[in-house]
């Protein structure tokens, strides 16, 4: 059969997806990468088309009357031949529509807010973990207990070997320390001069490159945060992601399914992507490829998209059962994607995104040199105990001076100042 010279296409306006051109100009050609597939599409077939806007602006979904609404809906009603809008092949869908040959990939994962860098106070901590911090507490104060056992061959208290041997992690000779089996000895002088040139070499990479605060990764940690109420999680009404999310075999995507259904965490399509919705304890579900054309990949991105994904999904043309021409379409996308065609639209989408990032967004610069301002807070508290070092140094020189002074005074003097040194002194 002929292929029609006209063809009713349904489709809903999203950025960067499928750009509906205005009304006042008809020769105006959609936009985005499922506008830019239509047009080569109809290049390639020889068809001229004709858009239908679907009311409610989004794919569509079921109703409890056996009806659809969206972009689905307007072609089961036989008010248009085919739908654009990366949509996804699912057997719910097929019941009332057809498909053509998958031309994509829809992955559903999700997006948050950018992690936030981390202040410099805490690079200090952070060249080793929890447990490593654990295992050298718990050394040191069991290296101490078995020095301070030797009581007859050494006299200092346990705090003061606690802080000697603490000193020795931190290259300081340790003095007055009696050590009765050698080979205890030279283990903890190797563990201090492993441990503190490897606190060093880390430190000073950590210092150069700025640290970040940890993001939620996967679904799975999302899942707990949005059961604990730290985290909301929102998706696009019409969407398939909810329903994608209560059918996995995954117990932690059904859990977040049920969240999102439960507090109703749906946002129409036209607001779905706006910055408002992405606050610090916010996570956006929704097709990678969407995520990444409206905020762009990493590095020139401003939000972390995750590399978990949830589902993954085939999307083709949306077909009417009663289009004469599936076959015909079917052949044109195959060729099509053959010929790398829509690669190629969807390649320059992505390069646009991320000029659009390089001109808006500041992106700063993760290896710097190291600078004094590295370096800043250990500078202030080194600076502050030798302010206090020399305080201490000058009150032991005065009080020093004041008994030489006592000692050398007439006994009557001597004693009136022996009693102001107790009134002021030794209270």
């Amino acid at each position: 059969m002929k292929f029609p010279k006209t063809v009713t296409v349904a489709c809903f306006h999203f950025n960067q997806l499928f750009e509906i051109p205005d009304g006042d100009n008809d020769n105006a050609k959609p936009k985005g990468i499922d506008g830019l597939l239509l047009d080569t599409l109809a290049q390639a077939l020889k068809f001229e088309y004709k858009l239908i806007r679907a009311p409610e602006n989004y794919w569509g979904k079921p109703t409890k009357y056996n009806n659809w609404t969206g972009m689905i809906g307007m072609i089961t009603r036989d008010e248009a031949d085919i739908g654009f809008g990366i949509t996804s092949i699912t057997e719910e869908r097929k019941q009332v529509v057809d498909f053509s040959t998958p031309y994509s990939e829809n992955i559903f994962s999700f997006a948050t807010h950018l992690p936030r860098k981390l202040p410099h106070s805490s690079v200090y901590l952070s060249p080793f973990d929890v447990f490593t911090w654990a295992g050298i507490l718990i050394t040191l104060f069991t290296v101490s207990v078995l020095i301070f056992e030797q009581k007859d061959t050494i006299s200092s208290s346990y705090v003061k070997i606690v802080l000697k041997l603490f000193g020795g992690i931190l290259r300081q000779p340790s003095v007055n320390l009696t050590w009765n089996k050698k080979y205890l000895e030279i283990c903890w002088y190797l563990f201090c001069v492993v441990l503190s040139l490897s606190y060093a070499a880390v430190l000073f990479s950590f210092l150069s490159i700025p640290l970040f605060e940890e993001p939620i990764r996967d679904f799975e940690k999302l899942s707990e945060a949005v059961v604990q109420g730290k985290y909301k999680c929102m998706a696009p009404e019409g969407a398939y992601f909810a329903s994608t999310l209560l059918e996995s075999a995954m117990p932690h995507l059904v859990r977040l399914g049920e969240e999102i259904e439960k507090n109703n965490w749906f946002i129409e399509l036209k607001d779905y992507l706006k910055e408002s919705n992405f606050d610090e304890r916010t996570a956006v579900v929704g097709v990678k490829v969407i995520l990444q054309l409206k905020f762009g990949k990493a590095p020139l991105t401003n939000k972390f998209i995750s590399d978990d994904q949830a589902n993954l999904m085939n999307v083709g043309v949306v077909v009417n059962k009663k289009f004469c021409c599936k076959n015909a379409i079917d052949s044109a996308i195959v060729k099509i994607n053959g010929a790398g065609l829509y690669k190629k639209i969807l390649d320059d989408e992505m390069y646009r995104t991320g000029l659009r990032a390089v001109k808006t967004a500041q992106i700063e610069e993760i290896i710097h040199p190291f600078s004094v301002n590295n370096i800043s807070g250990a500078l202030i508290i080194l600076l502050i105990g030798y302010g206090l070092s020399i305080i201490v140094f000058l009150t032991e020189i005065l009080v020093s001076n004041f008994k030489t002074s006592i000692q050398k005074m007439p006994t009557n003097r001597k004693r009136t100042k022996h009693i102001i040194w107790k009134q002021h002194f030794k209270k």
